[in-house]
Parts: C-alpha cells; sequence; structure tokens
C-alpha cells in the first residue's frame, strides 16, 4: 500500500505494533484520534442485528473503516448540484481476496432501508487492503480522476466501484450496514449520532467492534478524508482467517449435509454455518455439518465462516450454497382431511383447534378462510391451531383446514366451520361533553371497512345524546362522522 500525506496519512504497516505506530504518527493524526484509538471510545448505540445469535460474534474480516457523508458539488445530468464525492471504505483484514459483487449496503433511516447492490464483476478488496464504494446520487457521473483529484488520492479502478443510491444524508442520524448476497450483516456504522458529524470533504473513522456485535466504534469524525487507506487501530493486528472455499450441500428428508475445504491458516478453532443470511448454532471443529429440521421442497442458502479463538477474528463468508430438501422416497398419495376443526369466536379474530392427522409424514397444515385459493395460515405437523385475525366484528367467516406431507401433496379441505367475531373495542380519546372517539394506527382491521351507520362505538361513563364519532377512511384525509346516543355498556 502506499503512503497519501493528509489528515489519516499513515498507511497501516501490519508488522508493526500499531498502538506505537499512533504515537509515532508525524503528519497527521490529530491527537484526539489517536487517544480514542488507543483507549477505545463509546460504541454508537445500534440495534443488534437479527442475524447475531445467542453466541457473541468475533470481529468480522469485512468492515466500514471510513464513510463521507458530505463532499463537495458536482452538478447531476439535470443540471442540478449535488454532493458529487461521497464513499464507503470497506476493509478486508483477511489473507485472501473477496470479491464483492453481490454484496449489499443497507442504509437505514429510521424505520426505512435502502438497499445498494454492488453490481460491479471485478469488484475485489485484496488482502488487508481496502475498496471504495462511490455513493452515487441519481443522474450523478464522475471519473475516478475526478475522485481522486478531490481527496488527493490515488485509488486504482480495481479497487473502486460506484454504488447507485440516493446519496448519503448531511444530517440526521443513519446506519451503513455491510451485508452479503443473501444478507448476512457483517459491518454496521452509524454516523450523526448523537449530533451531526457531517464537513465537507471530511470523513467519519471507524474501529473494529470490541463487544461481541458487528458494530463498529466510531474513531473520530470531521476528519481529512484518505480514501483506501486505513490507521493503525482500525483494524485488529492479526489477520483474520482466509473463508473456507469448495462447499457443497447434499440433501435429504428435512435435511442439509454440508461440507468444505479446510480455510487457510494455523490458527483455525472452528467453523459456524450461516442459513439463509442469519448466523446458526451450528459450530463444528470439522470441515462438514448436517442440518436438520429444514423444510422439504424449500430452498435454502448456506455459507460457513472461520474462526480464529486466537484472533477473536472470523473470516468472510464462503461462496453461497443453495439446497432444496427432498425426502429420499417421494409418494404421490396425500394425507387424509383432518377431522374435529372447531372455531372460537374473539375480538376481531377467530381461533381454530383441529384433530391430529394419523400419517407419520406430515409436515404441517394449512388454514383456509371463505374458500379463498391461498391459505390465511401455515402452521407446523406439531401444531393444531392458529389463530386468523383482521377481521370485521359481526361478519360471518366459514374456515378450512387442509394437511400436506414431507413429498409436498396436500390433502382435502375438512368440512368447513363458520365463526362471527365480536367487535373490536376502538382506541379513544374524549374531548369536551361529547364523545370523539379517534381511531388509531393500532386497530388492526381497515376503517374504511366499517360502515359508518352500523360501526359500534363504546364510550367510557355517561355521555349526551348525540356521541360524535370520528373516523379518517384509508386514503382520505377528512374524517367520516356519525352520531349514536346512549350509556357506554
Amino acid at each position: 500500500m502506499q503512503e497519501h500525506h493528509s489528515g489519516r496519512s499513515t498507511i497501516m504497516n501490519m508488522k508493526e505494533n500499531p498502538m506505537r505506530s499512533l504515537f509515532s504518527l508525524k503528519n497527521g493524526l490529530p491527537l484526539p484520534l489517536a487517544c480514542m484509538l488507543l483507549l477505545g471510545s463509546a460504541i454508537v448505540p445500534a440495534s443488534r442485528p437479527a442475524e447475531a445469535a445467542a453466541e457473541p460474534l468475533p470481529v468480522p474480516a469485512l468492515t466500514i473503516t471510513e464513510l463521507v457523508a458530505d463532499s463537495a458539488n458536482t452538478n447531476n445530468a439535470s443540471g442540478a448540484s449535488v454532493d458529487g464525492y461521497e464513499f464507503i471504505e470497506i476493509y478486508n483484514n483477511s489473507g485472501s481476496a473477496v470479491p464483492l459483487k453481490g454484496y449489499k449496503i443497507l442504509y437505514i433511516n429510521g424505520s426505512s432501508t435502502s438497499t445498494w447492490t454492488l453490481d460491479k464483476e471485478d469488484l475485489t478488496v485484496p488482502p488487508r487492503d481496502t475498496a471504495v464504494l462511490w455513493v452515487k446520487s441519481p443522474g450523478l457521473s464522475v471519473s475516478l480522476d475526478a475522485f481522486n483529484a478531490n481527496y488527493g488520492s490515488s485509488v486504482t479502478p480495481d479497487k473502486f466501484s460506484g454504488l447507485s443510491g440516493q446519496g448519503l444524508a448531511n444530517s440526521g442520524a443513519r446506519t451503513v450496514v455491510l451485508a452479503t448476497y443473501d444478507g448476512l450483516q457483517l459491518s454496521s456504522a452509524t454516523y450523526n449520532v448523537p449530533t451531526n458529524e457531517t464537513a465537507m470533504n471530511q470523513s467519519i473513522v471507524y474501529q473494529y467492534p470490541a463487544d461481541g456485535t458487528n458494530v463498529m466504534r466510531k474513531a473520530a469524525s470531521k476528519q481529512t478524508a484518505t480514501p483506501g487507506t486505513i490507521l493503525p487501530g482500525q483494524a485488529p493486528e492479526a489477520a483474520a482467517p482466509s473463508a473456507p472455499s469448495g462447499l457443497t450441500a447434499a440433501t435429504g428428508d428435512r435435511e442439509a449435509q454440508l461440507s468444505w475445504t479446510p480455510a487457510s491458516g494455523s490458527d483455525i478453532s472452528r467453523y459456524r454455518v450461516v442459513m439463509n443470511g442469519a448466523f446458526t448454532d451450528i459450530v463444528t471443529t470439522g470441515t462438514s455439518a448436517r442440518v436438520t429440521g429444514l423444510t422439504n421442497f424449500k430452498e435454502y442458502s448456506f455459507s460457513v465462516v472461520a474462526i480464529s479463538d486466537t484472533a477473536g477474528q472470523m473470516s468472510a463468508p464462503s461462496a453461497i450454497v443453495k439446497a432444496r430438501p427432498e425426502p429420499d422416497v417421494i409418494d404421490s398419495v396425500p394425507p387424509q382431511a383432518p377431522n374435529g376443526l372447531a372455531a372460537t369466536a374473539g375480538q376481531g379474530q377467530v381461533t381454530l383447534t383441529w384433530s391430529p392427522n394419523p400419517e407419520p409424514d406430515v409436515a404441517g397444515y394449512r388454514v383456509y378462510k371463505d374458500g379463498a385459493a391461498a391459505p390465511s395460515a401455515t402452521v407446523n405437523a406439531s401444531t393444531y391451531s392458529a389463530v386468523v385475525g383482521s377481521l370485521t366484528g359481526g361478519l360471518s367467516y366459514s374456515f378450512q383446514v387442509t394437511a400436506f406431507d414431507a413429498s409436498g401433496n396436500e390433502s382435502a379441505k375438512s368440512s368447513a366451520v363458520t365463526a362471527v367475531p365480536q367487535h373490536q373495542r376502538l382506541t379513544q380519546e374524549e374531548t369536551g361533553s361529547a364523545c370523539r372517539a379517534i381511531f388509531r394506527s393500532t386497530i388492526s382491521f381497515s376503517m374504511s371497512a366499517l360502515p359508518v351507520r352500523s360501526s359500534p362505538v363504546y364510550c367510557r361513563g355517561s355521555y349526551p345524546k348525540a356521541c360524535i364519532i370520528t373516523r379518517t377512511r384509508t386514503g382520505s384525509s377528512s374524517p367520516a362522522t356519525a352520531t349514536t346516543g346512549g350509556r357506554a355498556p
């Protein structure tokens, strides 16, 4: 790697002590950053990803190490002036190159998530090196030469890729996540928390996680941006394991048998299986694993990571393989229709129960409402009940149940049962001498489906003869009103 003389200029020398190097920097690293990298800064709060199982995560090989969310402007195709040089830097701390095609950047703003896919065919992160993802606003086209000129960097084409998105916000809390093709979240970096941390052409710098999550520790903000380089302390000194190779999957009845070639390196402690973009609890010291409890005829994706307990790190995931389990013998005889179906009505819902089927290969049950072609609910073979919700009170509904087996055969529908759910009580606010009932988002059914003249309203206490009912219909900004009278029940 080359040396760039700028605010974050010293390239990591993997053979020297990174902590000692922090004090030997002469032309760049501000003292606050050096102190934070040495002592460890507070981790920016972020939700633990769903795939992080009970076992703490080792430090991932691929991490987000720097980003710029506010840069010098340039004109897009429409002539509008927009941030032209925003970027996300990815670092590979393993001893082998990692292809990034198909990986994703998740851009999170509160409850909203945008997904940006890396589609450059030859984008690869070399071992112990970086890749730079240029975040392009719509209609923006900037050359790599212009990008390098803006930062005084020398990023090469093989380590640079455009990333089509709406751009990174200059203000407001945001989270950027690096995820694999099947959604495994490897590294998460948050910015503008608790205050705004962006400035033109200045970066936010991150250090590897140290708490068993994938959440990067924020080292410093408003630093001179240096795309393509990292500082000592941003990544562990020891190299992460290389990814396992040669993963294969042989399927059987509700299971998959995985096998792979050992990862390179002398300090591999164990391997962990990833399924459908989430870490499983399947950990082994060997090079094979059996995954059971799967659903026949359903496609699954698998990968494997290598873990070094000594280094406290894990590899990038292996290449993904897909598997579709099937029974050893596929029959064509469906189960018999379930018996004993009964329905119990509740507020806005109906609870169904039935007797277990006798066939040994039953894989589950499906619930159908009012003769619909698609099931309203599906449960596994050991569950003999289901709750169907979001129903309108006072209306009659018909229900049937089928059984399906491991070969995909589905029985005929059971005898039908009917039920009339009760009206669901509404959330209300009472103002003045009248009762103004406001239908809030917590109500599980559609307000527009309720006829005003027959909608029941429950008010607390005694009210005047006229009780004003106000609700906003779906897709309408004007409330509908009606009147009723009497006392609350």
